[in-house]
């Protein structure tokens, strides 16, 4: 006498397969987006550095480009250039705007492409 009523449950090797395709696919995509936004916190970080400089906002522009390049070339921060750092000075405020797109190749001839825009204001103490 058998038991029609009981079911096997369990996946099959084709269900098997489609998990691991889409788990490698999306873990592919995050191995290649985690370093970008690593970068994006480091470039936000060294901007956010510059408002502990005593008297930042009196120094030039070439001074605090200069300092904030150097802060992300020690940052390893690559992908900001200088015409993606934007400063003004207006009434004792200083604005400090990175601006900057960070591209990263994810499979093939397929990039991936993220913009950032950070600022800072300091007022002069």
């Amino acid at each position: 006498m058998g038991t029609y009523g009981a079911r096997q449950a369990g996946i099959t090797v084709t269900g098997l397969v489609v998990i691991l395709v889409l788990v490698g696919f999306f873990g592919t995509i995050a191995a290649r987006l985690v370093p970008v936004y690593v970068e994006h916190f480091t470039v936000l970080s060294s901007l956010q550095s510059l408002q502990e400089v005593e008297k930042i906002a009196e120094k030039s522009k070439g001074s605090i480009r200069a300092l904030l390049m150097r802060r992300l070339g020690i940052n390893n921060a690559t992908n900001v250039r200088d015409e993606d750092v934007v400063i003004t000075k207006k009434k004792g405020l200083l604005r400090v705007v990175v601006s900057y797109e960070a591209r990263t190749k994810l499979v093939g001839n397929l990039d991936a492409v993220a913009s950032f825009e950070d600022s800072i204001e300091v007022s002069a103490r």
